[in-house]
């Protein structure tokens, strides 16, 4: 089966220290949701946990540099009936921006076979090249 976009959705920059994201439609079973989630904290505080109905979250990746500028990719299963909110919780209050997929046809198993990271001085992106 080929991997298929089911949807993207961004979110705007804010600051706080939970960031709610709510997809356009609901997500399926076994469709693997990613959030791509930008910090820039100014110290070392980092995504402390994800929370939504019927999903177990996982960390796949996370890159920072020494000013706590970066990002984490975390991957997600729907279970049965996933629920329709999604809460990111950080250490502390931090500046964010969030990019949420939902993919169809990913090994549900084993979705992410590979990962890597690079740090940026300045900006804290991995830069390619």
């Amino acid at each position: 089966m080929a991997i298929t976009r089911i949807q993207t959705q961004a979110l705007n920059e804010a600051t706080g220290t939970s960031r709610s994201v709510t997809p356009s439609t609901a997500p399926t079973q076994n469709n693997c949701q990613v959030l791509q989630i930008a910090v820039n904290s100014g110290t070392s505080s980092r995504v402390s946990s994800i929370s939504q109905t019927n999903c177990s979250w996982t960390k796949q990746a996370e890159s920072y540099n020494s000013n706590g500028i970066g990002m984490e990719v975390w991957t997600c299963i729907a279970g049965s009936s996933p629920g329709t909110s999604i809460t990111i919780n950080y250490a502390a209050s931090v500046t964010n921006t969030v990019i949420y997929s939902e993919y169809s046809g990913v090994d549900t198993s084993n979705p992410v076979n590979a990962t890597g990271t690079s740090v940026d001085s300045d900006s804290g992106i991995g830069e390619g090249g």
